[in-house]
């Protein structure tokens, strides 16, 4: 079991940011992201389980989350695979 959590984490990269703008109906988080290696404002979409969570009390607050990938590319919305939200 610890083999596959240390495969999740090598696989998956850990987002850290702060909230700038919600769309609750398409499920995207517009992020000012501060993690080393990927900083800059980038764009997200949120499980469609927990779409029904985000709303604007969300802007302004700090998140970190796994998203689908080792790397955070410009361009691209990432989905989100698991979130610690406040």
């Amino acid at each position: 079991l610890s083999c596959i959590q240390v495969g999740f984490a090598k696989d998956n990269l850990v987002v850290t940011g702060i909230v700038r703008s919600v769309d609750p109906g398409s499920g995207i988080l517009r992020i000012n992201v501060t993690s080393e290696g990927c900083t800059g404002i980038r764009e997200f979409k949120v499980p469609e389980n927990g779409a029904a969570d985000i709303d604007a009390t969300l802007i302004g607050k700090r998140v970190q989350f796994y998203i689908d990938g080792a790397i955070c590319e410009r361009g691209k919305v990432h989905n989100i695979l698991s979130e610690r939200l406040p």
